[in-house]
């Protein structure tokens, strides 16, 4: 009888335990849904042990237990938590209680930044997503290019990541600033970060393959080996219908035309004069001569009377 007993008792022990153990070890989902979006970091909050990851969520945890939950989801261009579906262990429903209504009196704090990874300020974005640079002040994530660590805009790269060179190009009417791992043979390398166009200096350009060769003759600045590539031509050397850059006749200019105008002025004048006082001291020895002429004249005339009056004495 006390050995039926005992053994009652071991068997009723068994059974208990292993109810016990069944109910433990039981899963049960248990779903939050949330028409909210939220940033939150959950630290000393919550110690939920045995959290899984679900659907978008990234869960960052330690063997002490869960110290943040972070889930990356774009929702109308901005960044932002959400909880969606938690699943844990039955004898986690008390923490899975706090958890809900956390959440539940929580407001949403999402970034009011596009394109920002982590803020501190709902418009002042720390960190933006890959491909995307700070700009304004923290105020914007700007989109950049390929390999373009910072950036003014996707055609406008400030900075290369890694040993990327910008590399500057026209587009059309655009100027594009973008990163390139090595400058053609056309550009050296400046600062081991921009790559510039080689200058040929005046009278050359630059070809294909990184050597200068000379323009046409008398030609300073030119794009290639043709006359209608010849941009600017020498000093005193201007183009000519064929493209051609000829010397540039000087004719007199107006001032030396002018000064001539008053030389042949004055010369004339001085002719005129010239001439005028000839002309009058040429008519002076004819007055002169005819008076003198007629002085004689006279004179002879009245000896002649005077002689034939002491004749007739």
């Amino acid at each position: 009888m006390k050995t039926n007993l005992i053994a009652y008792l071991f068997l009723s022990l068994i059974l208990f335990l292993s109810q016990h153990q069944i109910k433990s070890t039981r899963v049960e989902t248990i779903n939050i849904t949330s028409q909210e979006s939220f940033c939150l970091e959950i630290d000393s909050l919550l110690k939920i042990k045995d959290l899984k990851e679900v659907e978008r969520f990234y869960v960052f945890g330690s063997e002490k237990g869960i110290n943040s939950l972070q889930c990356l989801e774009k929702l109308n261009g901005k960044t932002a938590f959400k909880f969606i579906e938690i699943k844990l262990d039955r004898n986690q429903i008390d923490d899975l209680s706090y958890l809900a209504d956390f959440i539940k009196n929580s407001k949403c704090n999402t970034c009011e930044v596009q394109n920002c990874l982590k803020c501190s300020e709902k418009d002042k974005c720390d960190e933006c997503m890959v491909l995307f640079s700070l700009q304004n002040d923290q105020h914007d994530c700007v989109f950049c290019s390929a390999n373009c660590k910072t950036c003014n805009s996707i055609i406008e790269c400030k900075e290369c990541d890694g040993d990327y060179k910008i590399f500057t190009k026209v587009v059309g009417k655009q100027i594009q600033y973008t990163c390139i791992a090595e400058c053609p043979p056309t550009h050296i390398v400046v600062d081991n970060k921009y790559c510039e166009l080689k200058d040929c200096g005046e009278g050359k350009y630059l070809q294909d393959d990184g050597s200068c060769k000379d323009c046409i003759k008398n030609c300073s600045k030119c794009l290639g080996p043709k006359n209608e590539q010849c941009v600017q031509c020498n000093l005193n050397y201007e183009f000519s219908d064929d493209r051609e850059c000829v010397k540039i006749y000087k004719g007199p200019s107006g001032t030396l035309i002018a000064i001539l105008i008053i030389l042949i002025v004055l010369f004339a004048v001085l002719i005129g004069f010239v001439l005028w006082r000839y002309f009058r001291y040429r008519q002076t020895i004819a007055k002169k001569k005819q008076f003198s002429t007629q002085f004689i004249d006279e004179y002879e005339e009245s000896e002649q009377v005077s002689f034939k009056s002491n004749d007739s004495k």
